[in-house]
């Protein structure tokens, strides 16, 4: 072969290579730019899902409330996009899964919220979110008095919360609130801490004076620090946790001893709080066990005649629980709450400063509201609720 040929063939196979190199690069940025976009589409499609997810959440009322479709959507959610959140998103999502299976699937949704917890690539906030929810539905929730310790204290990270504590149940939830406060300091775990000293200090008035001032050193502690964290997050809170913060606050006064007419005035501001617009069920939940926190304060401490305003203050209630409402509208927790006090063998439960002692007031003072009280069947208002199902099993 002469030698231009053998020059010519040379060429040639630079060229196809060259051609080559050029269609493999534009074939790889096409595939590089087409799973970019696809990516991104999903992450946006993820982002605006994610946001719808959340305002349903946030935001139902009484009359638009569906916990079930609420976490169905939620589940789909985190199905759908795998890997696609961010840690805290995830976390949050997680969290509002666990939150709204709380009255149809509490020991489901409190092993979500636990798993939460127990993540350390999940911010520490949401870390500490997640406690404060679990803890939320310890004081609203009275269907099953064996749950905390044969769900809520069980496994990694929460049983050894009770075996430390001797088996009592509410130093092990002080311990969680502790636990709130070490991963992300806030102003709702601080105060829950406040109020269980302040309710040993109800509770125990012969303990020796050194105890005594110990408790209200602690007590203190956590008010100061929760004050704080109030005053710097109280523009950016929820109306239900502004609401929670003040009654938890009125209740730490009560408890102690501390001035009545402070403690009155924070109630007010809770109610007030809770009644901001639009009204969420979750403010609808926490207003009225607030009110009937109240009312508990107001017969238990009569600086005058105080049975006018505490029958104003429980009208709402004689009319909600005289009203049949459909099942999903109901507030379950609410009569959960109420048969506790009303049926409980020992003073002191559910809270020390409202029991059975305080339905027994309500009697006197508002009989129409106390023959409700007396009325109420659990098994009954749940029927037709998504909660009757879980109960039959």
């Amino acid at each position: 072969m002469n030698e231009p040929q053998t020059q010519i063939r040379q060429a040639t196979k630079k060229v196809v290579l060259i051609a080559l190199v050029v269609a493999l690069f534009f074939i790889g940025s096409g595939i590089y730019y087409y799973v970019r976009y696809q990516k991104e589409t999903i992450q946006q499609e993820a982002f605006v899902d994610y946001q719808g997810a959340v305002q349903r959440y946030t935001t139902p009322t009484q009359e638009n409330v569906d916990f079930y479709k609420a976490s169905k959507d939620l589940e789909e959610l985190l199905q759908q996009y795998p890997d696609t959140f961010s840690s805290r998103d995830e976390a949050f999502a997680k969290v509002m899964l666990g939150d709204s299976l709380g009255e149809i699937d509490r020991v489901r949704g409190t092993e979500i919220l636990k798993d939460v917890v127990r993540n350390p690539k999940y911010p520490d906030g949401t870390r500490s979110l997640a406690i404060n929810y679990i803890v939320n539905d310890y004081e609203l929730d009275f269907i099953d008095r064996n749950f905390v310790k044969e769900t809520l204290f069980v496994g990694e990270e929460f049983a050894h919360l009770l075996s430390d504590s001797g088996g009592d149940e509410d130093i092990a939830i002080r311990k969680l609130n502790e636990r709130s406060v070490a991963l992300s300091p806030n102003a709702i775990a601080n105060y829950r801490i406040a109020k269980w000293y302040a309710a040993e200090i109800y509770l125990n008035p012969g303990v020796p004076e050194s105890k005594r001032n110990e408790y209200f050193e602690k007590m203190n502690e956590h008010v100061a620090a929760g004050d704080q964290l109030l005053a710097q997050y109280e523009n950016t809170m929820t109306p239900q946790r502004r609401g929670l913060a003040y009654e938890l606050k009125a209740r730490i006064i009560h408890l102690s001893g501390g001035n009545i007419g402070e403690a009155e005035l924070l109630f007010q501001k809770a109610l007030k709080t809770y009644k901001e617009p639009p009204i969420t069920i979750f403010q609808r939940v926490y207003d009225m066990r607030s009110s009937f926190y109240y009312a508990a304060f107001l017969a238990r401490n009569p600086i005058h005649d105080r049975a006018e305003d505490l029958r104003n203050l429980l009208k709402f209630h004689l009319y909600y629980f005289s009203t049949s409402w459909e099942p999903r509208e109901r507030n379950v927790r609410i009569v959960s709450f109420l048969i506790a006090a009303r049926d409980a063998a020992d003073q002191n439960y559910p809270d020390a400063d409202f029991d059975k002692r305080d339905i027994e007031l309500f009697r006197k003072i508002y009989p129409d509201l106390g023959a409700v009280i007396d009325k109420l069947d659990f098994r009954e208002y749940v029927k037709g609720h998504p909660l009757e199902l879980k109960l039959k099993q």
